[in-house]
Formats: C-alpha cells, sequence, structure tokens
C-alpha cells in the first residue's frame, strides 16, 4: 500500500480514443441514421472460431435490443462475415463490407451505451478505451482473462464440456454444438442483459 512507502501500480490497461476515431464514429452514426443511445454487438473472434458468437445466440441478442427499441451495431472481423449468415438482423446495423479497424472498435465501445461481446481481444479493446460490457463466456473461463477496468456484466453457464478453450468445438449435435453459448440463451440472457443496460443507463445519468 503507499501509505507504507511501497510502489502502487494501477494495472488498468488504458488505451486513449483519439479525436479522429471519435469524429469517425460521428460520420458513421449519421451514415446509418443511427441515434444515441446504441448499443455495439462486437460478435467476432477470428473466422472459424468457437470463442465467437454462434448465429442462434446473435440472434436473441438483436431481437432483445429491438424489442427494447435499442439501435444497434454488430461488427465482425475481417473474413468473418458467414457468422452472420441466417441472422435476421431487423433494425441493427451490420458493419461488414468493412469491419471496423482496431481504433474505430474502441471508439465504438467507448461511445456506446453498452458493449455485448464474447471474451476476446475485441472485449479487452473495448474496455481498454473505456467502454462498459457485457461478457458472454463461451468456451473459455472468466478466470483466466479477468482485467481492471469499467463496468462488467459477465454471463457464463457452466458446462459437463467446458470451459474448454478449444478452438473449434469438438462436439456436434444439438446436445452438444457450443452448448457452452447456446444454454446462455433464454433467460439467463434476458435478466442478464437487463441488469446490465439498467447499470449503463444509470452510469450515464450519473456520471463520476
Amino acid at each position: 500500500p503507499a501509505e507504507l512507502g511501497a510502489a502502487v501500480h494501477d494495472p488498468t490497461p488504458r488505451l486513449p480514443v483519439a479525436p479522429e476515431a471519435r469524429a469517425r464514429v460521428q460520420a458513421l452514426l449519421q451514415e446509418l441514421g443511427v441515434e444515441e443511445p446504441f448499443v455495439l454487438v462486437n460478435a467476432g473472434a477470428r473466422p472459424g472460431s468457437a470463442k465467437g458468437l454462434p448465429p442462434e445466440l446473435l440472434q436473441a441478442i438483436l431481437d432483445s435490443l429491438e424489442a427494447r427499441g435499442l439501435p444497434a451495431l454488430v461488427a465482425v472481423g475481417p473474413g468473418e462475415a458467414a457468422r452472420l449468415e441466417g441472422v435476421q438482423l431487423g433494425a441493427a446495423h451490420a458493419l461488414v463490407e468493412e469491419p471496423p479497424a482496431l481504433a474505430l472498435l474502441g471508439a465504438l465501445g467507448a461511445q456506446a451505451l453498452l458493449t455485448i461481446t464474447p471474451d476476446g481481444g475485441g472485449r479487452h479493446l473495448v474496455r481498454a478505451s473505456g467502454g462498459r460490457t457485457l461478457t458472454l463466456f463461451g468456451p473459455t473461463d472468466p478466470l483466466h482473462s479477468a482485467s481492471a477496468g469499467p463496468e462488467e456484466v459477465r454471463l457464463q453457464r457452466r458446462v459437463p464440456c467446458g470451459p474448454c478453450h478449444e478452438e473449434t468445438c469438438p462436439l456436434t449435435g444439438q446436445q452438444g454444438r457450443l452448448r457452452c453459448f447456446l444454454e446462455l440463451v433464454g433467460e439467463p440472457l434476458q435478466s442478464t442483459l437487463q441488469r446490465a443496460l439498467d447499470e449503463a443507463l444509470e452510469a450515464r445519468r450519473t456520471p463520476l
């Protein structure tokens, strides 16, 4: 502790958002006709990775946001357009044709009311940029990737096969494939999403 003369190191990662990136966010929102507050859904990880959001879970997220009247931007990484196949975007906008560069993704997360994301690089980037996150844990363990930073809501369902940290799900069939993610669909997602949104809205009303 500092009062004992020991050096204190703040472990919180911080990535300042450049003014150019903030301006690009404003231009993008205007171009898409998106009003604030908006929610950023970071669905990707790497092409083919089990760590990205499966379409069933992504669909449930987008349906929930639309039912709440919240605009949503959906981001995936380069080469991950296939992750959105079969997903009905509704009122959401997908940033697919030109996936956001890292600076823009961080700026979007910093300005969004909330970023919904799997555990991965996008999550850490948004948090380092100052954004609030709802992190959905599938094959990874939150104990292995905890870090200091802005407020974060976490959702995970323990399953017999996980957390496995496998890059691709080794199981098949309805009882196995990505069960770690698919068991979040339904009440676990709905109640946790509502809590995360309520906390984010309250934080905006009472900034530090």
